[in-house]
């Protein structure tokens, strides 16, 4: 009989993490679960410690490959997933022990394609740290639509973290739903498409995942080189959430999903302006912006005027940082 849900954890140099989260899988009081992670070339001993506890606990399942990305790897695990359900966690986190029997018990009770848990932040023990919630606007006490997710969540807050979905495999394999490759910030046009394609969605309001304030993420890597990739990154994502809100079904769903193109393509536009310092990466991916479909993306699904000048600001900006580079990097 196939576990009740699969847990998938892509693995890149966390050794000094890994323990914490193995023991809080492992404590898991929903026993019918399969552990599946993946080390992405790790260069530390994450390997070697996954290795280990494998041999321990046979709900470990370990593979080991060359270093692919996150998308990547997240798409392998998800090959080799068996359970009824999907879970993720991040290598360097941590749950609570009832998070996974908890998390299950609602969506079977609910019938759900998808449930939207909670987390906390912590930075080194979780137990030690309070459980302030990470989401406080959701709806809570209700089972809708994706798109009606989407919509509400325009308006309040509307979380892409895979960490904190459970989702139906069967609903999955139908939807056909795979994260984007080579790209970072790929759980954005992942969770996009789950929401998309989701009837029933449901939440559960209890902060169970501890998620580690770290400085290895994505988001706090300053170097050149990681804002450039983020950039890039974004520049992939818009088209598809742009065409993603020409083929809404309704007007309402084409506004949010409009908007929330708008607010992607500004975090883009500030990751240019507040922290790409080097004048020739900046002057390079200014260019890239330029040449996109960016402002036209977010000039449209702007709803204020301040938002339309947010825009016209960062366009100035790209301007600016080409102009610079040519009369004096040459670049």
């Amino acid at each position: 009989m196939p576990p009740r849900v699969s847990i998938i954890v892509p693995v890149f140099n966390a050794e000094p993490y890994l323990a914490c989260l193995l023991t809080s899988l492992f404590s898991q009081t929903e026993s019918s679960i399969e552990i599946i992670a993946v080390d992405d070339g790790s260069t530390d001993r994450s390997a070697e410690l996954l290795t280990q506890a494998a041999r321990t606990d046979s709900r470990l399942r370990v593979f080991l490959q060359a270093n692919l990305g996150l998308a990547q790897t997240r798409n392998i695990a998800l090959s080799h997933a068996t359970g009824e359900w999907i879970a993720f966690a991040d290598s360097d986190d941590w749950l609570d022990a009832n998070a996974l029997k908890l998390r299950i018990d609602r969506a079977v009770e609910q019938n759900l394609d998808l449930l939207v848990g909670n987390a906390f932040h912590f930075c080194e023990s979780p137990g030690d740290q309070p459980r302030t919630p990470l989401l406080k606007h959701q709806s809570w006490n209700e089972v809708i639509t994706g798109e009606e997710w989407l919509i509400r969540g325009s308006t309040r807050e509307f979380p892409h973290q895979v960490w904190l979905q459970l989702i139906r495999r069967s609903c999955l394999l139908q939807w056909h739903v795979k994260f984007i490759e080579g790209i970072v910030h790929e759980d954005i046009p992942w969770t996009l498409s789950v929401a998309l394609a989701a009837h029933r969605v449901g939440f559960l309001p209890a902060p169970l995942y501890g998620y580690r304030l770290s400085a290895g993420s994505v988001t706090a890597d300053s170097s050149a080189r990681a804002i450039q990739l983020r950039i890039q990154s974004y520049l992939k994502i818009l088209p598809l959430m742009a065409a993603a809100a020409a083929q809404a079904k309704s007007q309402q769903l084409r506004r949010t999903l409009a908007h929330q193109a708008h607010d992607e393509g500004t975090k883009c536009l500030a990751l240019l302006r507040k922290r790409l310092h080097d004048p020739a990466r900046r002057a390079e991916s200014a260019r890239l912006i330029l040449q996109s479909e960016l402002f036209p993306i977010t000039v449209r699904g702007a709803t204020r005027l301040r938002e339309v000048w947010r825009a016209l600001r960062g366009f100035a900006c790209c301007q600016f940082a080409v102009a610079y580079a040519r009369i004096f990097v040459h670049a």
